[in-house]
C-alpha cells in the first residue's frame, strides 16, 4: 500500500474521530444526537439522506436514552453479560464485526457518522473472546494475558477508525488511573476505562476527546463536553494544529429543546463551524465515501 498525500478533505475525515467519556448519565449517547445526518443529492439526481449510525457493544445500555429514528440508526443485541461464556462471546464478537462492516460498506444504506457506543465493554467482550474467566482476578500470572488483550483492542479500532465513514467515534466510562501506579496513595486522575495502558493509550487514538458532564440539577437538557485536560482530569484533549485548537472552547455545550431536538449551534455543530472556518463547509459528495 503506497503512501498518501494529505488534502484538506483527508484531513477533516481523520480529525473526525472523537472520543466521548463520561460517567453515567453524562449525555456520551445523548449527545450523539447532534452528529451530522446530512442528505446529499449525488447519486440518482435526487437527495439521499446519510444516516447517523449507532453500534452497541453487547452489554452496554446507555442506549436507552436516544430513539431511533429515519437517519438515526441504533444497532444492538440481546446479551447476558450476567454468566457469559467464551462460546458465545466469539460468536457475538464476530456479529459486531460484521455488523460494522456492513455499516461502512453502506449495507444499511448511506452512513455520515458511525459511533460504537460502549468501548468499554468492548475490552470486555475481547478479553472473554481471549480467555479470561472470573477466577483470573486474583492470579498475577493473568497480567500477562493483557498483551494480546490490547492488540486485539488496537486491531479492533484499525477496522472501525481507518474506515472511509466521514465521521467515526466511540463513547466509553470514565475510569480512574494512579498518577503514580506504584504508590497507592498517589493521586487518582479520570482517564478512559479502560485498563492498563489503554486507559492512555486510547487517547492517542482519537484526535478529539471530550470529557462528558451533564449541567447541574435544572439544567435536565444541557450536557457539556470538556475540551481539554485538568491537574486530575486527564481524559480530554485535542490532537490539532496550534491554529486549530486555539478556536475551540474550553468547554461545549450539548443543548435541547423542548421537544428533545438538539438547539442549533451546540454538540458537535461547534465542531463543524471551527472546521469550516479553516477549510470551508463540507461540499456535497465530497465525504460521503462513495
Amino acid at each position: 500500500m503506497g503512501s498518501i498525500q494529505i488534502d484538506a478533505t483527508y484531513w477533516r475525515r481523520a480529525l473526525y474521530r472523537p472520543l466521548w467519556n463520561g460517567g453515567p448519565g453524562s449525555g456520551k449517547t445523548t449527545g450523539l444526537l447532534t452528529l451530522p445526518r446530512r442528505k446529499w443529492a449525488q447519486r440518482y439526481g435526487r437527495p439521499i439522506a446519510g444516516a447517523c449510525h449507532v453500534v452497541v457493544v453487547p452489554g452496554e445500555t446507555g442506549f436507552s436514552s436516544v430513539l431511533p429514528e429515519e437517519d438515526f440508526h441504533v444497532h444492538a443485541w440481546e446479551w447476558d453479560a450476567a454468566a457469559p461464556k467464551q462460546e458465545a462471546a466469539v460468536e457475538v464478537y464476530k456479529e459486531v464485526q460484521a455488523c460494522i462492516r456492513e455499516v461502512i460498506a453502506e449495507k444499511h444504506g448511506l452512513v455520515e457518522s458511525l459511533v460504537l457506543d460502549g468501548g468499554h465493554k468492548l475490552y470486555d467482550l475481547i478479553m472473554l473472546v481471549h480467555g479470561w474467566q472470573p477466577s483470573m482476578v486474583d492470579d498475577k500470572e493473568s497480567g500477562k494475558q493483557y498483551i494480546k488483550y490490547h492488540a486485539a483492542f488496537r486491531s479492533f479500532m484499525g477496522l472501525l477508525l481507518g474506515s472511509q465513514v466521514p465521521l467515526v467515534g466511540m463513547t466509553v466510562w470514565e475510569g480512574m488511573e494512579l498518577s503514580d501506579p506504584e504508590n497507592p496513595k498517589s493521586m487518582k486522575l479520570v482517564y478512559p476505562q479502560f485498563p492498563g495502558m489503554m486507559a492512555k493509550e486510547c487517547l492517542g487514538m482519537f484526535p478529539l476527546v471530550f470529557h462528558c458532564s451533564k449541567e447541574p440539577a435544572g439544567q435536565a437538557s444541557k450536557f457539556l463536553w470538556t475540551v481539554r485536560p485538568t491537574t486530575r482530569m486527564q481524559a480530554a484533549g485535542l490532537h490539532v494544529p496550534v491554529q486549530v485548537a486555539r478556536r475551540f472552547p474550553d468547554v461545549i455545550s450539548v443543548e435541547f429543546g423542548a421537544d428533545g431536538e438538539p438547539r442549533g449551534g451546540t454538540g458537535w455543530a461547534v465542531v463543524e463551524r471551527i472546521v469550516a472556518e479553516l477549510l470551508g463547509p463540507v461540499a456535497p459528495g465530497k465525504e460521503s465515501g462513495s
